[in-house]
């Protein structure tokens, strides 16, 4: 199926959802609507193994990272490619953590691979990088995960088959990786709960995902980690040196709720 198929498809699956915005934010002289609707977008997310006690120690209370097997929790790194969004074109990365929420009974890597059976699974953010002043910005004043300093440039490119991923600053690569495409992409609606940190407050931005996409288990011909200020995490939590898994959303619609306060931190 062609792009324009799928966006065609991803238009009717989301046509009865209401749109209509809470309010409006100023950024840059430009109003934008929350929900914030990213219209058009490809994105990679891979998850990696990484050290449980060092991952836990990031995170907040009532939060419980998602291990793997005992002593390797996981950690994503996700790769957006956002050709219609309130913010104009731009590239986006971020780091995160997958966690369970106030979880009683806390289930290995399954609340990932079965998401929608799962309503409290979230991804604590730890760090984000956009590429242009308008994304930057209005992350800044909308949405405030963490962000890295400076302008950060995203890519997500298919052709012939694989897969082409990269986070760099500046033209220098501070991650590249090359993937298959996964066979069999479906059509499907998601919802994840994406947390972060901010004025000693947690919060939480529900994303509603309407998209053709399909996951990965193998395939990973190459994945380059560079030494870089925001690539310091990796070392802190001795992540693998290839994915354990990934998710490839080939075209996607990405509606982005106003953050709600969760608790106090």
């Amino acid at each position: 199926m062609e792009a324009a198929e799928m966006k065609n498809e991803i238009a009717r699956a989301i046509s009865k959802v209401d749109l209509t915005p809470q309010y409006h934010v100023e950024v840059l002289g430009k109003k934008i609507a929350v929900p914030l609707v990213y219209a058009d977008a490809s994105a990679v997310m891979l998850f990696f193994t990484a050290n449980a006690n060092a991952v836990n120690k990031l995170l907040p209370n009532k939060l419980s990272s998602i291990k793997v097997w005992p002593g390797k929790s996981l950690f994503a790194v996700n790769f957006f490619n956002y050709r219609d969004s309130p913010a104009g074109p731009y590239t986006e990365f971020t780091f995160s953590l997958p966690v369970q929420i106030n979880a009683r009974l806390k289930v290995p890597v399954l609340p990932i691979l079965f998401d929608n059976f799962f309503s409290n699974v979230g991804y604590f953010v730890t760090m984000m990088g956009a590429d242009t002043d308008l994304g930057i910005k209005h992350i800044e004043q909308i949405i405030p995960y963490p962000l890295a300093p400076g302008k950060i440039t995203t890519l997500v490119s298919e052709n012939s088959g694989i897969i082409r991923c990269s986070i760099a600053e500046d033209g220098n690569e501070i991650i590249t990786a090359d993937l298959k495409v996964p066979k069999g992409l479906s059509l499907s609606q998601k919802s994840y709960n994406t947390l972060y940190a901010h004025d000693n407050k947690l919060f939480n931005v529900k994303l509603k995902v309407t998209a053709y996409s399909g996951m990965l288990f193998r395939g990973f011909s190459s994945i380059i980690f560079r030494e870089h200020k925001i690539a310091g995490i990796f070392k802190e939590l001795n992540v693998s040196d290839k994915p354990v898994f990934a998710v490839y959303y080939k075209q996607a619609t990405e509606i982005a709720s106003a953050p709600q306060i969760l608790w106090n931190l």
